[in-house]
């Protein structure tokens, strides 16, 4: 008979002692090993060692790997970009969209946003920014980052750019973080702005296109205090030109379109900054349309789509002004008449009719 040496004593100790761990692990309702160890002083038979041998746990309680901040940006402009879109809400805006498309460069964090009637367009516009940045910056675009949408899938396109299109996991939108942070900065402040002045919902799109117009002016410490613009382009944003969302203006009539005694001017609501255009994007009060006019002047405080009073605090939206039928303008302002825009009826479901004369 072979004898016992102090080797195999040991092993089988060790053995005893992880049976009997394994078999505390199992009692305690597969109790983990911080909350395990803890009992050590307790139960003298548990270990200190990690249960590695239970294939119950992982069935049982495992979950999504933690997600490592990023802090690394691309070298140069373009290299890398973000996409995604957004949508479809609910309600179409006054232009008939339902979705946006968002854009972000990488190096610089400059956004582009296109609205979308459906996201079928979503390729053309890819492909419409790829060419604006050949031209316009005269660069080259070298990564595309985006998530599983079959709109981003444009393969052949991609080979010949030599693109590298980069996609998240399955259901995985934290590795594509940078576009869904940009999402959330962008709605926040489309929706501060909608809350804030009590905007019919189909003015939806203004509010993200100022958001993101102010977002690009705006210094973040993502890039050492200074603005997606001013890293793009090198040079400081004007601020000269903001004025308040959606409060009133007066913009010059045309000359061809009035008579010797028709009033000068017309109220409107600023509702934004057209690209490409010096001018204002304005809203008409009186025939509901929006247009373009460089000739404007603000009233920042007075506010056109609410007034004190007139809806309660639980009510976040104000209907369209419609004009006032002519026996009732007249009486109010003996000078109101089918040219003359200014006096506006309000009328709103939960209050008396109330007149508002600008």
């Amino acid at each position: 008979m072979s004898r016992t040496t102090i080797t195999d004593l040991a092993s089988a100790s060790f053995f005893v002692q992880s049976v009997n761990n394994s078999l505390w692990h199992n009692r305690l309702g597969h109790l983990s090993d911080s909350p395990l160890k803890l009992l050590s002083h307790v139960i003298f038979q548990v270990l200190h060692e990690s249960n590695k041998t239970c294939s119950i746990c992982p069935l049982a309680k495992q979950h999504c790997l933690s997600f490592p901040h990023s802090i690394t940006t691309s070298a140069q402009p373009f290299d890398l970009i973000h996409c995604d879109l957004w949508g479809p809400f609910s309600t179409k805006s006054i232009s008939g969209s339902s979705y946006f498309l968002t854009i972000v460069d990488d190096h610089t964090r400059f956004t582009w946003i296109h609205l979308l009637d459906n996201n079928s367009q979503t390729r053309t516009h890819i492909q419409s920014f790829f060419t604006m940045v050949e031209t316009q910056f005269n660069a080259k675009i070298k990564s595309l980052r985006s998530d599983n949408g079959v709109e981003f899938h444009m393969s052949q396109f991609y080979a010949s750019k030599g693109v590298v299109h980069q996609l998240s996991c399955v259901e995985t939108p934290q590795q594509n973080s940078i576009i869904e942070h940009k999402h959330q900065h962008i709605l926040n402040v489309a929706r501060s702005l909608c809350f804030q002045f009590h905007l019919p919902l189909p003015f939806w799109e203004d509010c993200v296109l100022i958001a993101v117009h102010l977002i690009n002016k705006i210094s973040t410490p993502v890039l050492h205090n200074k603005s997606p613009y001013e890293v793009l382009f090198q040079s400081r944003p004007s601020y000269s030109h903001l004025k308040v969302f959606s409060y009133l203006c007066y913009t010059t009539t045309l000359p061809r379109n009035r008579y010797k005694f028709d009033p000068r001017a017309k109220p409107c609501i600023f509702l934004g900054y057209p690209y490409n255009i010096k001018g204002y994007k304005l809203y008409d009060l009186h025939i509901n349309i929006v247009f373009v006019s460089r000739d404007v002047i603000f009233h920042e405080a007075i506010f056109s789509f609410a007034l004190k009073n007139l809806i309660s605090s639980t009510d976040s939206v104000l209907p369209l002004p419609l004009p006032l039928h002519e026996s009732v303008a007249h009486f109010l302002d003996p000078m109101a008449s089918d040219s003359f825009p200014f006096s506006l009826l309000l009328i709103h479901p939960l209050v008396p009719v109330h007149f508002l004369l600008l």
